[in-house]
């Protein structure tokens, strides 16, 4: 005959079931090296928008050969300044002398392919029989222009034309000026005071 399994012989067999269960979850927990969180990895984003600028600047803005006339019997008068000395050909062909300067300053943040042009034409500006008007440019900082400078006199006409086609910002070194040359060829009929503007682009 079957024996009936008391109250008591319950209680005692499921305390040992609940003490087996919970000391084989306590050495999977030992083993796994205890209870961690769950990991989680989220994503964010930055921006920001750079713009590049291709600006140029003229710290100095004007070159005056001041008043003389050309010497006979000299038929003309080559005179050249480069921002520091006046030069004439045929020497003591006149007495001008130059003052001032034209500096070319990148202040931008991109190199500058940077042309020069004249308002008038040579005829226009200086007049006379069979004028000139030529320039030709030079660092003014060492390295300033990595690209050509134009390091022989060129006629300057109302036709853009190369000053220097790659003018540096700068930001390396702090050199980015590239300084005007410019000659005149006065004839001995030219008189009167004569004005030109002179416009350097960049691109």
């Amino acid at each position: 005959m079957k024996k009936d399994i008391s109250n008591k012989a319950l209680a005692g067999l499921l305390i040992a079931a609940i003490v087996i269960s919970l000391s084989g979850t306590m050495m999977v927990f030992d083993k796994q090296g205890g209870i961690t969180g769950f990991a989680t990895e989220q994503n964010g984003t930055a921006a920001i928008n750079i713009s590049g600028v291709v600006s140029i600047a003229l710290p100095s803005n004007s070159i005056d050969f001041g008043t003389s006339s050309v010497v006979p019997p000299n038929a003309y008068c080559n005179v050249s300044y480069d921002g520091s000395s006046t030069t004439h050909e045929p020497a003591a062909c006149g007495g001008w002398s130059g003052s001032g300067d034209i500096i070319v300053e990148n202040d931008g943040n991109q190199a500058a392919n940077v042309t020069i042009k004249a308002r008038d034409d040579v005829a226009t500006f200086i007049g006379g029989q069979s004028p000139g008007m030529f320039y030709k440019s030079a660092d003014n900082e060492s390295g300033s222009c990595s690209g050509n400078v134009v390091s022989s006199y060129t006629e300057l006409t109302t036709s853009a034309t190369n000053f220097c086609d790659v003018l540096d910002t700068g930001a390396d070194d702090g050199f980015d000026t590239v300084k005007l040359h410019l000659k005149l060829k006065i004839p001995s009929d030219a008189v009167g005071y004569k004005s030109n503007t002179l416009t350097f682009e960049a691109s």
